[in-house]
């Protein structure tokens, strides 16, 4: 069987915090080339941005990329 799926609440870094501020804002204002630029930044720095119906998620990407 599967182990129930476990969330913990993680400290945002204040620059990470700020960038995904910026990027909503982008998003209200129907800029998604900008916030996808910055989407992408954030994941280079380690993190996942899911978007949904209520907001985004940020999750801490723990895996490595394979090369």
């Amino acid at each position: 069987m599967f182990d129930k799926l476990k969330y913990e609440k993680i400290k945002i870094p204040n620059e990470i915090q700020a960038m995904i501020d910026n990027r909503s804002k982008f998003r209200e204002l129907g800029d998604f080339d900008q916030a996808d630029a910055i989407r992408q930044d954030i994941e280079d720095m380690g993190y996942i941005v899911e978007d949904t119906d209520n907001g985004s998620i940020l999750k801490k990407n723990n895996f490595t990329p394979v090369k």
